[in-house]
């Protein structure tokens, strides 16, 4: 699930994601959030570090700047 702002979008593939909660756990703007078995990002958030990348085990998180 993604929500998008004016310049960054960050996307969570849900097919590759194990919910490992590793992202909700790590991320220091609480960018990324637990809903109904699923993980939602909130891009407005986001203060893009890209820590979330390399800590996702299955490389379900991807940021995208436009």
């Amino acid at each position: 699930m993604t929500l998008t702002t004016n310049n960054i979008r960050i996307k969570v593939d849900l097919n590759k994601c194990t919910l490992c909660k590793k992202c909700v756990m790590y991320c220091p703007t609480y960018v990324f959030s637990l809903v109904k078995n699923k993980i939602v990002a909130d891009s407005s958030r986001c203060i893009e570090c890209y820590g979330c990348i390399p800590l996702c085990p299955s490389g379900a998180i991807k940021i995208e700047i436009s």
